[in-house]
């Protein structure tokens, strides 16, 4: 390492997109491994817009460490946006009494005033068993376990998944059939 190479801790983004570049120019890797750098690259490009660069380092970190254990494959950007989620939520975590420490100079980031269900809560199953935070288009964002259709339709956050057959909100199949006040005929 020469004088003006910097400690990977003290890199910038710039600095590990540029190291990023030389590897997929330089080296003999395979598509997939060349797609998936690809793909973590732009991932932590959206991410730099408004996260700390000791964010951003520690989850290419992670990822790289995590591929050199064999923890995830390259070729599985599903298992990337699993790591990188996990970071995120894990920093929040650790964050969570004081974000301002953190995430100084970035209150943009932390828009605990809006609310946001849960895709995976509501369409399968989530692996956390409470709100948690989460990426929504780059941004960290606060999801909560409560049903899409209701917060949808009335703004009401009612904890149960949308396909509970009790969902006041829920489209019935035979909703022709129901008077104004929502009640059989």
């Amino acid at each position: 390492m020469t004088a003006s190479t910097p400690r990977y801790d003290q890199l910038t983004y710039s600095y590990m997109v540029a190291g990023e570049a030389e590897i997929l120019l330089g080296s003999k890797i395979s598509k997939k491994e060349r797609k998936s750098r690809l793909y973590m690259m732009s991932r932590l490009g959206y991410l730099a817009n408004n996260t700390p660069v000791e964010r951003i380092r520690d989850i290419h970190k992670s990822l790289l460490s995590a591929v050199e254990k064999g923890e995830i494959k390259w070729g599985r950007t599903d298992q990337i946006d699993a790591l990188i989620n996990n970071v995120l939520v894990r920093v929040s975590h650790e964050t969570k009494n004081d974000r301002s420490k953190t995430f100084k100079g970035n209150d943009k980031q932390w828009d605990n005033n809006k609310v946001y269900w849960c895709k995976d809560y509501n369409k399968t199953s989530c692996p956390h068993t409470d709100h948690h935070d989460g990426l929504l288009g780059g941004k960290i964002v606060r999801k909560w376990h409560i049903c899409r259709v209701c917060f949808s339709a009335k703004g009401i956050k009612r904890f149960h998944k949308e396909s509970d057959p009790n969902c006041p909100n829920k489209p019935r199949e035979n909703f022709r059939d129901q008077n104004f006040r929502g009640e059989q005929q």
